[in-house]
């Protein structure tokens, strides 16, 4: 799992700290106003910024699958009674404590969770303007907040990282007031209790591999946020405490370092520290790990969903990730591996500009938390998707609220987030999905409106609104699997270099009621899982991975090396009245047998599907 169990935590609670230089910290932290942030001149991190994103504010979702999930994502959280998620803190600390425990991983307090909820509905606040999503987040702060004053302690680096994380979020997305002292305030608890333990730990070692007793390696990154948001050095002074040096400087020279079957999630999360420490220090060379980092993941770890981590590992590069089909059904753990791969790819498009770090987002955006199952119930979540050669099926995990159900509303509280992108010479659309963005262009307002049933239908149509010309650039990424596409303005056909993994741009004045119409065709592919195993490939059309149902169990026949796009198009046949749904034709030209492709988001709960085809074995042929 990814993280420590309840029991677990409470072991982590005043450790040894005589190796951490807590006497001039704490002193740095005392003499800095709760009002007011010292900044450091010294230090220019917005000059780093290539491209900015909105930050959840002026994005609006409009009707799609996408608002669907984000409604009902923040439908269950604000249901949860307040009073059952602080009741293990108020036991803890002595208070009087209303409600009940919750079970599962949360049957002793919700800290493994707590501050990850708080940083989700402090994130769909912003993006919504949601006032009763923004008192609940406030009520339970206040709530924690008086057991914290009588306990004053941290109960290990995990939950203080994810605490940290939802008192920042209050800060900066709902303007709580109490948020920032308070953020100060554990701060300086965790400089007291929580052993150092960078110069302790290598990526070898057990404490490194198991992801779950510490985690400490992930620290720098919200630390860094903090120091990026208020200019305290303290923040930044404690972030460089947890940089991770002993691994991040392994991608400094390649993306093919050794092999290190480390903790998948909370490796890949770590790496987000690397372009922030580069952010905050201008030191290029914590942006070379990232980049090679980021290429690591993409090229050796990533399955076509953009999942990553069989069996919650890194894997080696001799065919590993292939094999591990025949092996895990936790073949990737969704709402944690999506959350870190939408913060990686988001800070590696405002750090560099390029393109190619959106098609991460998009992958995960269909395949991997758009794809997964809602939070339901007691905790229900889900967890780890499965890719297992075999069968798969998707479900929840065996126990109730674990770690995915902190970072479900994270991922999904970042959708508003993903979509748009801006510089000064204007505006960039990274997805696809129906939605208006509202910005100023040189001081004018502008607002653009995207509509489109984008993957059903290859179109999308975008409208300017603005009450006097302005001057921009629009551009929109061209997807890594897409071939060519197409751009009209106002019904007339315009030039436009395409090319996969980079930005397509427009740029002219534009006037009120301008539109713009994109066309990216779509087409089937075979993707193969690695090098070794090029006959075991996932299918998809477009961005969207499918799957086989296998309640028909008849299976797609090909001969080895025979998934070119050509090969599939005479096998797999456009399901009448849905635009991603295929039939199986055997063979080519002749009746339509009992199968069918549809997508992976789509696959019924507890229903069998086969995401990977051996064509190796040539299934049942």
């Amino acid at each position: 799992m990814c993280q420590a169990s309840p029991r677990e935590f409470a072991s982590e609670v005043s450790l040894p700290t005589n190796d951490l230089p807590r006497r001039g910290f704490l002193q740095s932290m005392m003499a800095v106003p709760l009002a007011a942030s010292a900044a450091d001149t010294r230090q220019t991190p917005s000059s780093r910024v290539r491209l900015e994103a909105f930050d959840y504010s002026g994005v609006r979702l409009l009707p799609s699958r996408f608002r669907d999930q984000y409604q009902a994502t923040r439908d269950f959280y604000l249901a949860l009674p307040n009073d059952d998620l602080v009741h293990g803190f108020r036991v803890q600390a002595g208070l009087p404590a209303p409600g009940k425990h919750l079970d599962g991983w949360c049957r002793t307090t919700t800290e493994g969770v707590f501050g990850q909820w708080l940083s989700g509905m402090a994130r769909m606040a912003k993006a919504t303007g949601d006032a009763a999503l923004r008192d609940k987040a406030a009520s339970l702060m206040t709530g924690w907040a008086q057991c914290f004053e009588k306990t004053g302690g941290v109960a290990g680096h995990y939950s203080f990282d994810k605490t940290f994380c939802g008192l920042l979020d209050l800060h900066l997305y709902t303007g709580n007031p109490d948020a920032l002292p308070l953020l100060r305030r554990i701060t300086a608890a965790a400089a007291k209790t929580l052993h150092r333990a960078r110069q302790l730990a290598t990526p070898a070692d057990p404490q490194a591999a198991s992801g779950g007793n510490s985690e400490w390696y992930t620290l720098s990154e919200n630390q860094y946020r903090a120091f990026l948001a208020t200019g305290d050095s303290a923040f930044r002074d404690f972030g460089d405490i947890w940089r991770y040096e002993a691994y991040w400087s392994t991608f400094l020279d390649t993306a093919a370092p050794a092999p290190r079957r480390v903790h998948a999630y909370s490796h890949v999360n770590s790496l987000n520290g690397a372009p922030l420490a580069y952010a905050v220090s201008g030191d290029e060379r914590y942006l070379r790990m990232a980049r090679n980092a980021y290429d690591f993941v993409r090229r050796t770890q990533m399955f076509a969903t953009g999942g990553f981590g069989p069996g919650e590992r890194l894997v080696g590069y001799e065919g590993d990730l292939g094999r591990a089909l025949e092996m895990h059904a936790d073949t990737a753990e969704i709402p944690c591996g999506s959350w870190a791969g939408f913060k990686l790819s988001r800070h590696m498009l405002a750090y560099t500009g390029d393109a190619r770090y959106g098609d991460w987002i998009e992958r995960l955006l269909y395949n991997g938390i758009g794809a997964a199952l809602p939070m339901a119930g007691n905790g229900e979540t889900f967890y780890y998707a499965d890719y297992h050669t075999g069968s798969g099926t998707r479900s929840y995990l065996w126990d109730h609220w674990p770690c995915c159900s902190g970072t479900y509303i994270q991922a999904v509280s970042d959708y508003p987030n993903l979509i748009y992108f801006r510089d000064p010479s204007g505006l960039y659309i990274n997805l696809f999905v129906p939605s208006e963005v509202t910005w100023r262009q040189s001081g004018q307002l502008v607002r653009l409106t995207q509509e489109t049933k984008y993957p059903e239908s290859e179109e999308i149509q975008l409208r300017i609104d603005t009450e006097i010309p302005v001057s921009a650039s629009i551009r929109f990424r061209v997807p890594d699997w897409a071939n060519t596409a197409t751009v009209e303005v106002n019904g007339a056909a315009v030039s436009v270099d395409i090319r996969p993994s980079t930005w397509a741009a427009v740029s002219r004045t534009w006037r009120n009621g301008d539109r713009i119409t994109i066309r990216v065709p779509m087409r089937l592919r075979a993707e193969a899982v690695d090098k070794q195993h090029p006959d075991r490939v996932a299918i998809l059309y477009g961005p969207v991975a499918l799957v086989e149902d296998l309640r028909f169990n008849l299976g797609l026949q090909l001969p080895p090396g025979h998934h070119a796009p050509e090969d599939l198009a005479a096998r797999l046949r456009p399901e009448a009245g849905n635009p991603l749904g295929f039939e199986v034709a055997d063979p080519p030209g002749q009746a339509i047998r009992s199968g069918r492709f549809y997508p992976y988001y789509d696959s019924p709960p507890g229903i069998p599907y086969r995401m990977y085809h051996d064509f190796t074995r040539n299934e049942l042929a």
